[in-house]
């Protein structure tokens, strides 16, 4: 029983130091290996945060609208006003567009006629 318990404490003694674990399928030094790293609290780590990409805009799939109700397919989702779509909020479903808001920011997105079929 002496060899299980001194057995455990070195595993525990091993896992408190070590490094935390990398995703295996992201190759090293690529950008997304950048991105899959845990944060850490280094001096270049304001600068790497301001070099990540904007995620991209939500993109308006499809809208139903009735008088009794309004729905807004976005990237998936089916919302209604109100609802969030990632980090932006659905402020108004017209019969052709979508406006949204996150933060100070407004943004509209419109049905084109091949989105439409």
């Amino acid at each position: 029983m002496k060899p299980a318990v001194a057995m455990l404490a070195l595993i525990l003694a091993g896992q408190a130091g070590a490094a935390p674990l990398r995703d295996p399928f992201v190759r090293p030094g690529t950008p997304a290996a950048a991105a899959a790293a845990p944060a850490g609290d280094g001096p270049g780590e304001a600068a790497a945060a301001a070099a990540r990409p904007e995620p991209p805009a939500p993109r308006l799939r499809a809208i139903l609208f009735s008088r009794a109700e309004a729905l807004a397919d976005i990237d998936g989702l089916v919302l209604r006003e109100g609802d969030l779509a990632g980090d932006w909020r659905v402020v108004r479903i017209e019969e052709r567009r979508v406006s949204l808001k996150r933060g100070n920011v407004g943004l509209v997105l419109q049905l084109d006629r091949e989105t439409a079929r």
